[in-house]
């Protein structure tokens, strides 16, 4: 039987005008499902890269396993890298649209007891299976997402989130003007979930605690003052050492990066601080980090007693990561271990816990957010992400408490030593007025 080529083609090609016209009919009538449409394409793309990023980090999952034992952990991140960029680059708004939020924005803005002995070992994976709890690209926001976003500050906290506007001016804006980030992106909450953070199953971070504008605008300056205690530096981990760490050397452990820390803050800007090296997860001569985080309380309490002065509390440790996975990124030329920051919700999935209140929760978020928005916009492969847990982590000693992971157990002594110069600056940044 001859095949009729001619008319099937003919077919083809009426079929496929037919669904385009009707495409180009649809895009006219329906901008805003269309928008829908492609911004659930963008999630689908955005998730799937993180979760791909941070399973091959945790060494999770059997992708991860697979692409481990074959070498690939490095190449197949830098290939993902410009799908990531083409997403906040390409898939962008219209300038009209992005005109007419601008606009609705600035109108908007003119108008208005102990924790748990179980709390994780820093020298594990922090997560077995670290969930996103909101699944939204890093693109612009609708007006609508904008106007909730300004409506739910002004119903929650108008007075703090005006009187702080200045702040946001002069400390994110600078973010804005470098072209780091847009307006748009700075105020979107599923922006910054997706860029930024990895909520833990075991609790939630829904819009009502990360609220963008509130955060990003909250005053966290304090003046440089070398006559009394300003900063601590201690470890809740104080045994953790890295790759190439020399046993019962002190320099190759995570006191000795917070030595370096130390004598940077204080020599380069000026800030008296404390470098607390108390010994919290040894038992009887044996490691034993699950009761640390209790075991180091009491004592961390007394400091901050007796030094009512101090303003910021650090806890640095070193993460634990798969045997195959080496956080490391060069800049200028060193090889430096990367950077995550950690935050304790003192929540699960749906409620606080009443048992480990953290009044200082707001200014604890708005102090790691500050310093990772600073981070991915100075040294984007140096920031890894903020990861949130249900647990206090004694962050509700003070409300500039900052639970910081540099390197892991794969990193060298010197990769986590490189990488101090840096983060002592991003914090002086988020501290100067």
């Amino acid at each position: 039987m001859r095949i009729k080529w001619k008319e099937y083609l003919i077919t083809i090609l009426l079929w496929t005008a037919l669904i385009g016209i009707t495409g180009y009919i649809i895009v006219l009538l329906f901008p805003e499902q269309v928008m829908k449409w492609k911004q659930m394409a963008e999630k689908t793309v955005e998730n799937t890269i993180v979760k791909i990023e941070w399973n091959i980090q945790s060494g999770e999952s059997k992708l991860a396993a697979y692409i481990s034992s074959n070498g690939w952990n490095s190449s197949i991140l830098n290939q993902l890298t410009p799908i990531v960029f083409y997403l906040e680059h390409n898939l962008q708004q219209t300038p009209k649209d992005q005109e007419q939020i601008t606009q609705q924005q600035e109108t908007s803005t003119a108008a208005s007891s102990e924790p748990s002995s179980s709390e994780p070992s820093s020298s594990q994976p922090v997560s077995t299976e670290p969930i996103l709890e909101t699944t939204s690209p890093p693109i612009e926001p609708s007006q609508t997402t904008i106007a909730s976003t300004e409506s739910a500050v002004l119903e929650s906290s108008s007075v703090a989130a005006a009187a702080a506007t200045p702040v946001l001016l002069s400390k994110i804006e600078q973010l804005v003007s470098a072209g780091s980030y847009s307006r748009n992106q700075i105020m979107d909450y599923n922006y910054l979930i997706d860029t930024f953070y990895v909520v833990d199953k075991s609790t939630s971070l829904p819009q009502e605690i990360l609220n963008p504008a509130l955060l990003l605008s909250k005053d966290l300056t304090i003046q440089t003052d070398s006559s009394k205690p300003q900063i601590l530096i201690y470890h809740t981990h104080s045994q953790e050492a890295f790759a190439d760490s020399v046993p019962g050397q002190r320099s190759d452990t995570i006191i000795g990066v917070g030595d370096y820390l130390t004598q940077l803050l204080t020599e380069n800007y000026g800030y008296q601080v404390i470098h607390h090296t108390g010994v919290y997860d040894m038992t009887d001569g044996k490691l034993d980090r699950d009761p640390a985080y209790t075991k180091a309380l009491p004592e961390i309490t007394k400091i901050l007693e007796e030094n009512p002065s101090i303003e910021v509390v650090i806890d640095l440790h070193r993460d634990g990561v798969n045997e195959n996975v080496h956080l490391v990124t060069d800049i200028n030329g060193q090889p430096t271990a990367k950077i995550m920051l950690f935050n304790g919700l003192c929540r699960d999935t749906q409620n606080d816990n009443p048992d480990t209140p953290n009044s200082y929760r707001e200014d604890n978020l708005a102090f790691s957010l500050q310093l990772a928005m600073l981070m991915k916009a100075q040294y984007p492969d140096l920031f890894r992400v903020i990861y949130t847990k249900s647990s206090r982590y004694n962050q509700h000693l003070r409300p500039r408490s900052a639970l910081i992971e540099c390197g892991a157990q794969t990193n060298t002594v010197q990769e986590a030593k490189n990488a101090m110069p840096i983060l002592a600056d991003l914090i002086h940044q988020v501290l100067t007025p």
